[in-house]
């Protein structure tokens, strides 16, 4: 059993968590920033700069793992969490 730190380096890699999303909504949309905690908004309700490189974005995984900020014909919908 080969171990992650036996893995080799990959360039641009970033380390967080892929969540498959199977119901649209289930996981994230961008219209719930309310749902964020208060000290990560401004007072106009806008994600801080500081934190918006933990807001989940929109993945779309393929069959062979690999992945896209697009959809294609055999993706499935998840969400990267920084």
């Amino acid at each position: 059993m080969a171990l992650m730190e036996d893995a080799p380096e990959v360039e641009d890699s970033q380390e967080g968590y892929l969540v498959i999303e199977e119901n649209p909504g289930d996981i994230w949309n961008n219209g719930r920033t309310a749902e964020l905690p208060p000290n990560w908004l401004t007072p106009k309700g806008r994600v801080k700069k500081d934190y918006s490189a933990y807001i989940p974005v929109r993945v779309w995984v393929k069959t062979d793992g690999s992945f896209s900020s697009e959809r294609t014909k055999d993706s499935s919908p998840a969400w990267f969490i920084n």
